[in-house]
């Protein structure tokens, strides 16, 4: 949000190598390295960090923070419908302080793709609690 995206791609680079199970991180530098050059190779980054929220999603279903994520991460690989039903289900269960965090992730999501409807509306409930 501040411009310093090459600072902060350092920064994913390193969280990424401390935490290599983590998706944010992944998910994180794949969003940053696309806002500095959409034909940059971010897509492993993107399928790693779905591939790892993934299998927490599976671990553990009721996790709100990583359903939230997920959804996330499914909306950046396109797949709408995965999309909604990780929000349904992340919403149902999120308290204000899960709700503030989502909004301000789809808030950076749509910095990237503002003409996203189905962010945008997400965002919307998510505004409406």
């Amino acid at each position: 949000r501040l411009g310093r995206y090459s600072d902060a791609l350092a920064d994913f680079d390193r969280a990424v190598q401390l935490r290599p199970r983590s998706y944010w991180g992944f998910y994180q530098r794949a969003l940053t390295r696309y806002y500095l050059d959409p034909d940059d190779d971010w897509k492993p980054d993107l399928e790693r960090a779905h591939e790892l929220a993934t299998a927490a999603y599976e671990r553990d279903p009721s996790d709100m923070w990583n359903l939230f994520n997920l959804a996330l991460c499914n909306l950046f690989v396109d797949d709408g419908t995965a999309a909604d039903a990780l929000y349904t289900e992340a919403l149902a269960a999120a308290d204000e302080l899960a709700r503030r965090e989502a909004l301000r992730d789809l808030d950076d999501y749509l910095l990237l793709f503002p003409d996203n409807a189905q962010a945008a509306r997400w965002r919307e409930r998510l505004e409406e609690g």
